[in-house]
């Protein structure tokens, strides 16, 4: 599988489109949603962002990985993808917001906006909404 770049989310966003049921689409929604995910999960451990509503956001990024992995994978693959794709990409994060803050964390924020703009075409297409 490939693997977008932690900070590359706003790029994937933009490049994508509103084509949530083709299986390319649905597998960029996929690793993005990770990437959500662990975006979020960055932003408590470094940023100091308010429990409430984030954590609601990230369990909702979650719970899209959890279905368009269900989706996409035969379930022995799907807990080693996690820890790879959210589990790894949230260590990525946190370790470039702690070598470069001044540069990696108005990206983050950015990506978390990002993020929540999406969030409705990832429900989509794992079949949340």
């Amino acid at each position: 599988m490939s693997r977008l770049p932690a900070l590359a989310l706003t790029a994937a966003l933009v490049a994508g489109g509103a084509q949530a049921a083709e299986p390319e689409r649905e597998k960029q929604l996929l690793e993005i949603a990770a990437s959500c995910a662990a975006f979020y999960q960055a932003g408590f451990d470094r940023l100091d962002l308010a429990v409430e509503p984030n954590e609601a956001r990230r369990q909702a990024f979650i719970r899209v990985v959890d279905a368009l992995s269900a989706k996409r994978m035969p379930p022995g693959d799907r807990e080693p993808w996690f820890i790879e794709y959210v589990v790894g990409r949230t260590g990525i994060v946190v370790n470039l917001i702690d070598l470069k803050p001044d540069e990696v964390i108005p990206k983050v924020r950015s990506n978390l906006t990002a993020c929540d703009k999406l969030l409705p075409e990832m429900n989509a297409a794992a079949g949340l909404e």
